[in-house]
């Protein structure tokens, strides 16, 4: 299944400048793939940094979190609820930077939903190099 922009719209309450995905490349039972292009135009660039502008890496987590939302939307039945991150655990990031120009490939596994928490890991890649790793606990409110 691929989606793109506006039909993310229909399943997370995200808007931007706070949406951090352009579309799902694949979903399947377990695992969903995301895309993030960085045109440069996004306002969190202007002040990190004005020089040398570097996407701030706890966006990483975000976009896994909301890749995870769109997720749990269609194959947890849960469209319409609120998901949030209530831990994170075994992050790590890359020395590698991503910027303007760079495409993020967002990876997220579902490992465990039960109730109304939910773990999952996040991989986020520029090309074949893993910018980022993580476990994430999330919480339907």
């Amino acid at each position: 299944m691929q989606m793109n922009h506006e039909e993310l719209k229909k399943y997370i309450p995200h808007r931007p400048p706070f949406l951090f995905l352009d579309g799902i490349l694949e979903m399947s039972e377990g695992k969903i793939v995301a895309l993030k292009k960085l045109s440069g135009n996004e306002g969190f660039f202007r002040g990190h940094f004005p020089d040398n502008p570097v996407l701030p890496q706890v966006f990483m987590l975000e976009a896994v979190a909301q890749a995870a939302a769109v997720y749990a939307a269609i194959f947890l039945h849960l469209k319409g609820r609120i998901i949030v991150i209530s831990g994170i655990e075994r992050a790590t990031f890359s020395e590698r930077r991503a910027s303007p120009g760079d495409t993020l490939r967002i990876e997220v596994d579902l490992l465990r939903f039960g109730g109304r928490v939910a773990r999952i890991k996040g991989r986020v890649f520029v090309e074949d190099a893993q910018m980022m790793e993580a476990e994430i606990v999330a919480v339907v409110t």
